[in-house]
């Protein structure tokens, strides 16, 4: 890349890359994750290797940033510049990160709602609803909004692995009165095995059984 190529015709930016890169690999050796990051990606942005890209994945995987951990192995896999052992320690990682890769599936009870979702405050692809968003295993902030309702926020917790299920179901149409909730009710279906469901009309309380 171009990156590249001006660290090689540069000798004080190749020198500097290198010395990154070994800093970052110190920072490895003590289970220092979060500075091997920073070095990685300083290295990175003066030569961007696949080695350096490999051992940055590494460094975000033990992290638990399993999404920015997979593009930088995707990346390597894309670069016909990567050596074969490189490739193969990249392709065998690749295959624990999208085991830990969480999923947040969203489904609405009516088809033709016009629905904005965001998750930790980014705004998501309305393809991936029912494909699944992919996230990294944690805890994150849900948001759903449509036109004709307040927001509904919940935080889920994602474990690696796993699909969360998040389903807005419409209220039956009723005159409105102080027992029956105006707002969609928003109920999240974790996987089977966790056991609990959690219901809400608009922003109130939570049950679980």
């Amino acid at each position: 890349g171009q990156a590249s190529a001006a660290s090689e015709s540069n000798p004080v930016a190749a020198a500097l890359a290198r010395s990154h890169f070994a800093q970052g690999l110190k920072h490895l050796d003590k289970d220092e994750w979060r500075q091997a990051v920073t070095s990685f990606q300083s290295a990175l942005q003066l030569r961007p290797s696949p080695e350096v890209r490999f051992n940055l994945s590494t460094a975000l995987s033990e992290l638990g940033q399993v999404k920015a951990a997979l593009l930088q192995v995707d990346n390597i896999l894309a670069d016909p510049t990567a050596r074969k052992d490189v490739r193969h320690a990249a392709d065998a990682l690749r295959v624990g990160l999208v085991a830990r890769l969480g999923k947040i599936v969203v489904q609405s009870s009516n088809p033709e709602d016009i629905l904005s979702i965001a998750i930790d405050a980014q705004f998501t692809d309305q393809d991936l609803w029912v494909a699944g968003i992919p996230v990294d295993p944690g805890t994150h902030q849900v948001s759903v909004s449509r036109v004709d309702a307040p927001a509904l926020q919940k935080q889920v917790d994602v474990q690696p692995g796993q699909t969360v299920m998040i389903e807005l179901v419409a209220p039956v149409a009723a005159p409105v009165s102080f027992a029956q909730p105006a707002a969609n009710e928003f109920k999240e279906k974790p996987t089977v095995n966790r056991g609990w469901m959690w219901w809400a009309a608009g922003l109130a309380g939570t049950a679980l059984v």
